[in-house]
């Protein structure tokens, strides 16, 4: 299956969000959706950010072998990799928190740059979702506004569109037909806006335990375990030392390590491809 020509659709959270409203020709109809469509755009540049931004990350750091990873994923998949360049030994990685909190650190000497490239992900990612914290709130705010008003008013502006147009029966089923499209991308957008919000929320929550992680001596040696597991089984790509430790099948992609790393590479050129050709 090719990557950047395929015509898989994206579905939930990885389906762009489409901001353009049909004009109804009922004023105050035609304002709620210009609002609406504000709305959306910026659910749209956070959706890229919390979600597509994440794929690179979920491919580098071997996460991609779980069905649905999460922030928590990655950095496991990251530490275990680390682990496994240095023989087994995470510490020697270097991989801390920096000095001023802001992100982590990577400072040790035999990281490969498979690790190297998952870990600057991990940090771009992280300091990317801090970024957005303000214009998470004012979305999440505005996405419950949104739904509540859209649910208050949907029989109304069908009213208004039908005394509107009354006396032109004609036009009645193309006004009706725009104005249920446009309803039915405002209730996606916020069916969106909501689970963004639940995953920016679990993925704040989890940066918060970081830190705890790579202080906890059980932590590290249950790193090292699987870093250890993985250098004498030769499984050396981040995705191989993930796969073979994910202990319910039901939980993995595919049923081969590339299988998952296929997948979601070819999810990244996808999108890529789709992006580039709105330029």
């Amino acid at each position: 299956m090719g990557c950047g020509g395929s015509r898989v659709e994206e579905t939930g959270v990885h389906a762009p969000l489409d901001h353009w409203m049909a004009t109804i020709g009922v004023e105050e109809v035609d304002q709620f959706f210009s609002e609406a469509s504000e709305t959306i755009k910026s659910a749209e540049d956070v959706r890229e950010i919390i979600v597509d931004r994440r794929d690179y990350l979920i491919v580098d750091s071997g996460a991609c072998t779980y069905k649905e990873p999460t922030l928590k994923e990655c950095f496991f998949g990251v530490c275990w990799k680390l682990s496994a360049d240095n023989g087994g030994k995470f510490l020697d990685a270097g991989f801390k928190p920096a000095p001023d909190l802001k992100g982590l650190v990577l400072e040790g000497k035999k990281n490969s740059s498979e690790a190297m490239k998952a870990y600057k992900d991990f940090n771009d990612y992280i300091n990317g979702l801090i970024e957005i914290e303000g214009k998470m709130t004012t979305l999440k705010t505005n996405g419950e506004k949104l739904g509540q008003t859209l649910k208050d008013k949907k029989e109304e502006m069908l009213t208004k569109v039908n005394e509107k147009f009354s006396s032109d029966p004609l036009v009645i089923p193309k006004k009706t037909k725009d104005l249920t499209g446009n309803i039915s991308r405002v209730t996606t957008a916020v069916e969106t806006i909501g689970k963004l919000s639940e995953e920016y929320a679990k993925s704040i929550a989890f940066l918060k335990e970081i830190g705890g992680i790579l202080n906890q001596p059980e932590e590290i040696s249950k790193i090292d375990e699987i870093g250890k597991k993985a250098v004498e089984n030769k499984h050396v790509r981040a995705y191989a030392i993930v796969f073979h430790n994910i202990t319910d099948a039901n939980l993995r992609e595919g049923k081969k390590p590339e299988d998952g790393y296929n997948f979601w590479s070819e999810r990244v050129a996808r999108k890529a491809a789709r992006k580039a050709n709105k330029k």
